[in-house]
């Protein structure tokens, strides 16, 4: 169970599709005044991951002296060298966003996967700078705010939530998962699948995830609320459906499944109970616990297959 606790996503979801995601959540904002010592605030790491998101900050950099302005990153150096320590100055009131070298090399497997495809510091930094970019947009998960429960499922309960300062304009849905139920009913696989899939999918009739986060004892995922209800309910409301309405909802889907299918990814779990309705009427495919990525080998596999058939 401990060693489930210490796992990030990352470490088996695809890393080009969810490392920010991840990363976002690792990232702690800091408030520092002109004149401060980064390097010498106790709070804040030596080696770590610096993100410039408004004031100015001085460096040195291998002896050079580099100014910081808002959008720019230090500190990379000090992940691929064990000489390398923080040395900068706050010049203008600052925030800055700091992300620990222990935790890239804990809780995610970044440095791992940069090691093991030999990518280098550039692609590091590339990687940073996607990040940067979202950290202007990320849902903090220090600032979710839970109002009451939505719904309660098999690993655990879907809460709706919204983020301080901002109660009054958008809402979600905060499915809570229990870490420690997972692994008894041996369901961690399916989660993290569905996770992955729905990071590398974006489509108008399937649920989008908006973020994922993650504590001692919870896996949480994120998702925009959707108010229609389920498809189920509907049918068991009207008994059935007039042929035209039953051909719009069956286009819908087929769609959602044409897209899936185009990214060689099976659904798997089709029911009225996996399908909701948004305020317009229209289907939204949710639950990818049973879905299934395939490689293009499968495919290739299936056409030879089908060639010696005929």
């Amino acid at each position: 169970m401990n060693d489930f606790r210490k796992t990030d996503l990352l470490s088996i979801l695809h890393p080009q599709s969810y490392q920010i995601k991840l990363l976002s959540t690792l990232v702690f904002h800091v408030k520092l005044d002109k004149g401060t010592l980064v390097h010498e605030v106790e709070s804040l790491p030596k080696k770590g991951v610096y993100f410039v998101l408004s004031g100015n900050v001085k460096c040195q950099v291998y002896g050079e002296t580099r100014e910081k302005k808002v959008g720019d990153i230090f500190g990379i150096e000090t992940v691929f060298d064990e000489a390398q320590l923080i040395d900068a100055e706050i010049v203008g009131n600052c925030k800055l966003g700091v992300l620990k070298v222990e935790d890239l090399k804990e809780k995610t497997t970044l440095l791992e996967y940069t090691n093991r495809n030999r990518t280098s510091k550039q692609d590091m930094r590339s990687t940073m700078k996607k990040l940067q970019a979202s950290l202007y947009t990320t849902l903090d998960y220090s600032k979710l705010r839970i109002h009451s429960e939505l719904g309660k499922g098999a690993f655990g309960r879907v809460w709706l939530t919204t983020f301080l300062g901002d109660e009054k304009t958008k809402t979600y849905a905060l499915k809570e998962m229990k870490k420690k139920n997972l692994v008894e009913k041996n369901c961690v696989t399916m989660i993290l699948r569905e996770a992955h899939i729905l990071t590398i999918v974006k489509h108008q009739f399937i649920i989008d995830i908006v973020n994922v986060y993650q504590n001692k004892t919870s896996l949480l995922m994120l998702f925009p609320i959707i108010s229609g209800g389920e498809l189920h309910e509907l049918m068991e409301e009207y008994s059935y459906f007039s042929e035209r309405a039953s051909r719009f909802h069956m286009a819908v889907i087929l769609e959602a499944l044409s897209y899936l299918h185009g990214k060689n990814i099976l659904f798997r779990d089709l029911k009225p109970e996996n399908v909701l309705l948004d305020d317009d009427g229209y289907c939204k495919l949710i639950d990818f616990g049973f879905g299934k990525e395939l490689n293009s080998l499968f495919f290739l596999n299936a056409q030879k297959s089908q060639l010696r058939m005929i």
